[in-house]
Order: C-alpha cells, then sequence, then structure tokens
C-alpha cells in the first residue's frame, strides 16, 4: 500500500495529531490523586516524658508539584520546622525532652503529648483536608485537647485560606442559634464569640470551638455545619469552588 505525501496528506495528517494531543490533558495538569499513609513516631525522654505523632503522609508526593507541596507544609506543621534538618524521630525526641525539662516532677504521672492526624479528601476530588487532634498531659487532674484543620486545594498545592469567615459577622446569627442550645451557661449573642477554626465540607464548612473557648471546659467541642447555599444567602464569599 502506497501513502501519499501531498500537501493535503501532510495537512490531515497535522489535524489528526492535533486532535489527539487536544484529547490528552498532560498529567501535571490533571488532579493529582494523593496516596494516604499512616505514620505513627515515638519519641522518649529517658522514660520521664512522653511524645507520640500519629501522621498522614501523602506516599506519592514526589510524583507532582502540587502534593509535594501539601506533603511538605503538613509534615512541617505536625513536626514543626526542624523536622526537615534532623527528621521525624529526632523532632519527637526533642519534644519529649522538653516536656521533661518543664513538667518533670518525678513524682506524678509522666507529663506527655500526642498528635492524631485524619485526613479527607471532597469536593470531587479537588480538596483535602488534615484534621490534627492534639493532646498533652503537663500534670494536674486532666490533659488539654485542641483540634485544628488544614484545607488544601489538590490542583494547587496551595492552602485554602479561610481565617476570613472568622470576621464575616453576617454569620453570627447562624452560628448562634446553632450553638446555643448545646451549653447550659448563657451566653447573649453580643458576647458570643465568633470561631477561629474552620474546615471545608463536601456540601459546605464546618466551624470548630475548641473546649474552653465557648463556656466551661467540660462542655467540650462544640461545632456546627454551614452549607454552601447558606454562606450565599448572607452574601459571604467561596473561595473553594
Amino acid at each position: 500500500m502506497r501513502y501519499s505525501n501531498s500537501p493535503l496528506s501532510r495537512l490531515l495528517a497535522v489535524i489528526a495529531l492535533l486532535a489527539l494531543t487536544c484529547t490528552h490533558t498532560p498529567a501535571e495538569a490533571q488532579t493529582p490523586k494523593p496516596i494516604l499513609k499512616r505514620v505513627e513516631v515515638k519519641g522518649n525522654a529517658d522514660g520521664k516524658a512522653k511524645a507520640e505523632i500519629n501522621y498522614i503522609q501523602i506516599c506519592n508526593a514526589k510524583s507532582h508539584v502540587a502534593l509535594r507541596r501539601i506533603e511538605t507544609s503538613n509534615r512541617q506543621e505536625v513536626f514543626g520546622e526542624d523536622v526537615f534538618v534532623i527528621g521525624n524521630k529526632r523532632c519527637c525526641d526533642v519534644l519529649a525532652s522538653t516536656l521533661t525539662n518543664l513538667y518533670y516532677d518525678g513524682m506524678f504521672e509522666l507529663p506527655s503529648t500526642s498528635c492524631f492526624q485524619e485526613a479527607k479528601i471532597m469536593r470531587g476530588d479537588k480538596y483535602i483536608t488534615f484534621s490534627t487532634q492534639k493532646y498533652a498531659y503537663l500534670g494536674g487532674a486532666h490533659g488539654i485537647h485542641y483540634t485544628h484543620f488544614s484545607c488544601y486545594d489538590l490542583r494547587s498545592g496551595e492552602r485554602v485560606d479561610l481565617d476570613y469567615l472568622s470576621h464575616e459577622m453576617a454569620l453570627k446569627s447562624i452560628i448562634y442559634d446553632k450553638c446555643r442550645n448545646k451549653i447550659s451557661t448563657p451566653i447573649s449573642f453580643d458576647e458570643w464569640p465568633m470561631p477561629q477554626i474552620w474546615h471545608i465540607t463536601d456540601k459546605g464548612v464546618r466551624f470548630l470551638y475548641n473546649p474552653g473557648e465557648v463556656g466551661p471546659i467540660a462542655y467540650g467541642q462544640i461545632e456546627g455545619d454551614i452549607s454552601d447555599a447558606s454562606l450565599r444567602a448572607v452574601g459571604v464569599k467561596i473561595v473553594w469552588e
């Protein structure tokens, strides 16, 4: 079979090649799918204090720029800025040693700290949210619990800044109505604080108060959900679409 080398044939070949190219998005332009793994690291300071960090690692972070950014930011947030110099285990040991120097008295329960992390991919696999729960026992009757969230855009690797929601006073009525019946201590609308912790959900955002931020510590965490539709209804900007 003979193939024509006429100008028309060459033009048709170029058109076919362009069509084939346009139907395939380069791998780097696609939203990457992170492969997640739970990693547990324990530190000990000569049996005088304990530190345990349980975090979510992105195993395929080297395969995509966005994943590398997220893994770097999350790991640094969990272990501290020195993690890329001294490594995970050494950071945990340093944390335990710090607890020893500050709180070990040789008489009561050992001071300890722990960090437990979970991750969820949402919004059509476009975003990932890390939930980091921290606990510290420094002596006394009970320890201290604290939870915070970090949301990232999987397409860019950039962190989604939700701090602006804490200043959207149009949301205060919604938040107050959702939370005021969850505590028995009466707090007026004017005295009710705006939440400082937010994260994206599949249908909107969730806010959270850590123990003691609203009412006594005994109430524990207080949280609630606000849908995208409710945000739009009061004129609040949505930055995660």
